[in-house]
């Protein structure tokens, strides 16, 4: 499809195979899940080869082409006391294999990532089940293979880790937990990451829950920034990515109420995140480089959220949401909007199925605010420069189902909008 006649593709040609496998076993004592996954996804997009006729053919046209593929294999393997309440062995294990293979017109990306992920821990309780803790060690092994052009790069990490969980319940309406871990980087050294969150019942029908807590990670600058290969600009690393680091809180309310004796439920929630350190992808110092440093004063994201759930009659279900975002980051000593991150977004959903469930339908719209675009005021002429902001534009999704005893079909439509 090439709606505006530019001779290029406006949604990308796409292949995709998806195939799982689970294994269930379960008994009194024990419980053991295990699993396969693979997928395989190639994307075409770019310069259309057959052009219409009213465009001069090129000899070499530009052409956005990467492939995916991914093969992941987990275990689940549970040990439940029957002498002793809440008290339980667990071990969870996860390896995966992801590679990805990609030309953005000139550019050539190659990047491998081979995972392990493994947590053995313990559940139990102190003198009463009001006070049950989680204990045990994890350990994460991640080793990175990327080639960009004529450039190669590969990282490995290692992070064993500890940690301890503490949970209090009154069973009166108050449940709080606390916990904390401990992690050693192979490269950025030991570091502790506390958290806690509380959930209190102020009546029957209404409940506050917050919480707070230290995140940590490290940044994969090209692998999580491909997209920015498929434009003309270049790629300038300043200096050596930093471990992110940030505190997160929020606050969430939420409330029942019954009309004409059914249920709505309103919640309404904030949360920040405050960044101490970050990777910064400055797109707004020039219209031809792309430079990527660590963050030199204040970063942030705020975000509030209302929602609305009722069922005004008997089997349709109505959902409507709101939120805005505030998230700003520090670039060349000026605290700025964060670039292609939408100010709001709102959705309408409506469901409605009939008796025995044999119809169903859906209807979703979601609203989505103006973004801030990379400034290309240095662009020597004006039709090569953009506005300061994106247009808001709407997505309608709708669709019918229709299911059979072993079997279902569907048809939907999708349609896109600007406000």
């Amino acid at each position: 499809l090439d709606h505006n006649g530019d001779s290029f593709i406006d949604h990308p040609l796409t292949e995709q195979i998806n195939i799982m496998n689970r294994w269930n076993y379960l008994n009194r004592k024990w419980e053991m899940r295990f699993g396969i996954r693979g997928l395989y996804e190639d994307r075409k997009g770019g310069q259309m080869l057959d052009l219409p006729e009213n465009v001069s053919n090129i000899g070499n046209p530009y052409l956005i082409d990467p492939k995916t593929t991914h093969f992941e294999a987990y275990s689940k393997i549970g040990w439940v006391s029957t002498q002793r309440a809440s008290t339980s062995i667990g071990w969870i294990t996860n390896a995966s294999l992801h590679k990805r293979d990609a030309v953005y017109g000139k550019n050539l990306y190659e990047g491998t990532q081979q995972s392990l992920y493994s947590n053995l821990l313990f559940q139990s309780y102190i003198k009463t089940i009001a006070h049950t803790f989680t204990t045990g060690s994890s350990f994460i092994y991640d080793r990175y293979d990327e080639m960009l052009n004529d450039s190669i790069f590969g990282p490995t990490e290692i992070v064993p880790g500890d940690f301890f969980q503490y949970t209090y319940n009154n069973f009166k309406g108050l449940t709080a937990i606390a916990g904390i871990r401990a992690d050693h980087h192979n490269t950025y050294g030991f570091f502790m990451t506390p958290r806690f969150h509380v959930r209190y019942e102020i009546d029957s029908a209404t409940t506050i829950r917050a919480s707070a807590g230290i995140g940590y990670r490290s940044a994969r600058v090209i692998a999580e920034n491909n997209h920015l290969l498929a434009s003309s600009r270049r790629l300038v690393i300043l200096e050596q990515p930093r471990m992110e680091k940030a505190l997160n809180y929020g606050v969430n309310l939420s409330r029942c109420f019954a009309i004409d004796g059914r249920k709505m439920t309103l919640s309404g929630e904030f949360y920040r995140t405050t960044f101490s350190d970050q990777v910064v992808i400055d797109m707004d110092q020039s219209t031809s480089e792309i430079y990527i440093y660590n963050l030199d004063g204040q970063a942030y994201s705020n975000s509030f959220q209302v929602e609305m759930l009722w069922e005004p009659i008997r089997n349709l279900d109505v959902v409507l949401a709101y939120r805005w975002n505030d998230v700003r980051v520090t670039q060349q000593s000026e605290l700025v909007r964060m670039p292609l991150v939408n100010r709001y977004k709102g959705l309408v959903n409506l469901s409605y199925a009939t008796n025995l469930h044999k119809w169903q339908f859906d209807f979703t719209s979601q609203f989505n605010g103006d973004a801030r675009l990379p400034d290309t005021r240095m662009n020597p002429e004006e039709k090569y420069q953009r506005p300061d902001n994106s247009p808001a534009y709407t997505i309608i999704h709708a669709q019918v189902n229709r299911f059979f005893r072993k079997w279902s079909i569907y048809t939907c439509l999708l349609y896109t909008s600007p406000s």
